[in-house]
């Protein structure tokens, strides 16, 4: 399977609207084919929605106790 990373949010005035775009696409992306991670564009960095673990921007990775998440692909829902 892939690992996908949903990256939404933003500083912008359409945050809300980017949230809900993220949704629809985490309801609805085949979860037999992709793995998939929501990633919050914060003022502190980019975070990962479930745990609150920020994105290694060196690799853009995600290190979850002793397993680590490397994306194949990134959604990217900013509006």
């Amino acid at each position: 399977m892939l690992n996908i990373a949903i990256v939404t949010g933003g500083p912008s005035a359409e945050r809300g609207i980017s949230l809900k775009s993220a949704g629809l696409i985490e309801k609805y992306l085949d979860q037999d084919k992709y793995i998939h991670r929501t990633i919050l564009l914060e003022e502190s960095g980019w975070i990962d929605k479930a745990t609150g673990i920020a994105v290694n921007m060196n690799d853009f990775s995600l290190s979850i106790e002793d397993y680590q998440i490397k994306f194949d692909f990134v959604f990217f829902i900013i509006h």
